[in-house]
């Protein structure tokens, strides 16, 4: 009785993981259709989707649900730089925020998670792009002020982003630290989108950590 409702629909590699990333922004409707990051590995590729739903007096209930998704796999002679560009355009195209973080996290977990040679190192453009991506799909105005819920899903995003400080580059590393500082300056911070700062600020430390010491060795 207490109308409207509001949901919110976001994933995790487990049911009582804190470390949790929306998928798309409180909304009033019941259903989305999203793109999923990969599960672990050490966990048979297992991911939770996690609702939340929250009455007009903020009043709040969850539930979880377990599904398997698979690793990303580029195409056969197709580097990663240009799979993300190619799977971003339309949705930067269409300006859809929500799609646009979901390519991007996906993209950078399946970075984060390669232990091979899989993307034959442009892992470091790939990263570029989809940073780029993001921040323009959250917006550019640092006069605008981001709903709460678009600041947890965009510092959970940057956190995977930045979560291999040796595959950023100098430009990436500067851009990270603009962008970890608009989303900070927000007004109501939840205690996720604060971890996932403070994580992205110590990522970014150790980058230009190791991008000083590469430029010594020059």
């Amino acid at each position: 009785e207490d109308l409207p409702l509001a949901y919110l629909f976001a994933t995790a590699f487990n049911a009582a993981d804190s470390s949790v990333t929306p998928l798309i922004d409180m909304s009033p409707e019941n259903f989305a259709t999203v793109a999923l990051p990969a599960g672990s590995a050490d966990n048979d590729y297992r991911r939770y989707i996690l609702l939340e739903v929250r009455d007009v007096f903020d009043a709040a209930t969850s539930s979880s649900v377990a599904v398997r998704v698979l690793p990303f796999a580029p195409p056969e002679n197709v580097s990663i730089q240009d799979t993300a560009a190619a799977l971003l355009k339309t949705s930067l195209a269409a300006q859809d925020t929500s799609a646009v973080g979901q390519i991007v996290l996906g993209m950078c977990e399946a970075l984060n998670d390669d232990a091979s040679d899989t993307f034959e190192g442009d892992a470091e453009q790939a990263r570029d792009v989809l940073l780029d991506a993001l921040i323009v799909s959250t917006g550019t105005d640092s006069k605008v002020t981001l709903p709460e819920s678009t600041v947890s899903r965009s510092t959970a995003i940057m956190l995977a982003v930045t979560a291999a400080p040796n595959q950023l580059s100098s430009d990436a590393t500067d851009k990270s630290l603009v962008f970890a500082k608009r989303l900070s300056s927000s007004h109501r911070l939840s205690p996720g989108a604060i971890d996932s700062i403070a994580t992205t600020a110590s990522n970014l430390l150790d980058a230009s950590t190791q991008q000083y010491v590469e430029d010594l060795r020059r």
